[in-house]
């Protein structure tokens, strides 16, 4: 699925590491997405949702647009 990395900076979230950028991606925006969902259409507010998505995509987009070293896994 995705590449292996170091998994010593956050051993919890091995898993998480070891999936490619698009999924990271898409398994975040799922909880926002659902939140809207039942926020628009069933007028239920989920903080949970927001808040697992939210920390989810921040982790991700300044793991993403953070500084590269050559070596590093996201040289686009």
């Amino acid at each position: 699925m995705g590449r292996h990395t170091d998994n010593s900076e956050i051993p919890f979230l091995g898993w998480w590491w070891g999936l490619a950028w698009p999924w990271r991606l898409l398994i975040a925006a799922i909880p926002l997405g659902y939140s809207g969902y039942r926020f628009i259409f069933h007028d239920v507010f989920w903080p949970y949702g927001w808040a697992v998505g939210a920390v989810l995509l921040v982790v991700e987009v300044v793991r993403l647009f953070a500084r590269k070293k050559s070596d590093d896994e996201y040289n686009f």
